[in-house]
């Protein structure tokens, strides 16, 4: 099938149904015992501003209707991580349906799912998919836009990535003990500012550690805010 990019056609990627995989059957014994391999990894989510991007298809058996491509997931034996890559374009809907495929191969499926084995020069043989969700073309409704993944490309921001390209935030560094005080700068903001999410009471230690992590924040933020003057 060719690709679709860049078309105009009003898609509804809000119910989308993902693609269709041997998954409401319960798993084997057998299954179940391979997964359990799976159970304590982590899913890894990252944005990949190369060449691809979100894509369609066109659904052959169903008209009206398009197969979107959003990205990939991939099982990595030598990092004993899942991971998802989001591609340019793709919103939350996407993320939550490819990790309920990750969801699926942790519960016994992964057989039943068109993965493909890739080698790597960094982590040897690793398998691979691109799942797709079926959307259907319909007329759009009013004030409804989902916030497409973007790169990030402050370097001083701990994330790679966030949802949307105005007013997300790009955060520093967070500290927790009972409270949380944190570094963010809103990405259509210039200058960096303190957050602090802390608790309603706290001990006298609790208050002497926010207030150290208040006295460090307030000059990272100054030192980073100087940053951004110099350089601009």
């Amino acid at each position: 099938m060719s690709k679709i990019t860049g078309t105009t056609a009003p898609l509804d990627i809000r119910p989308f149904e993902a693609q269709v995989f041997d998954t409401w059957q319960e798993a084997s014994v057998l299954e179940l015992h391979y997964a359990e391999r799976y159970e304590q990894w982590p899913t890894v989510v990252r944005f990949a501003a190369g060449h691809e991007t979100v894509h369609y298809e066109p659904d052959l058996e169903h008209e009206g209707w398009l197969w979107r491509f959003a990205g990939r997931i991939s099982i990595v034996e030598a990092r004993r991580k899942f991971f998802v890559t989001l591609w340019p374009g793709a919103v939350r809907g996407d993320l939550e349906r490819l990790e309920r495929h990750v969801a699926d191969v942790k519960a016994g499926h992964q057989a039943r799912m068109p993965f493909q084995e890739v080698e790597s020069n960094n982590v040897g043989t690793y398998l691979t998919m691109c799942p797709g969700f079926r959307v259907r073309v319909y007329r759009p409704v009013p004030g409804h836009n989902p916030e497409p993944a973007v790169a990030c490309d402050d370097v001083a921001c701990d994330e790679s990535w966030h949802w949307g390209d105005v007013g997300d935030e790009c955060v520093l560094h967070t500290r927790s003990v009972t409270q949380t005080v944190s570094l963010e700068r809103m990405s259509d903001k210039e200058s960096w500012s303190v957050e602090i999410n802390s608790a309603d009471s706290m001990s006298s230690t609790e208050a002497s550690s926010l207030a150290n992590d208040l006295q460090w924040a307030a000059a990272e933020c100054k030192a980073l805010n100087e940053r951004r003057t110099i350089r601009g």
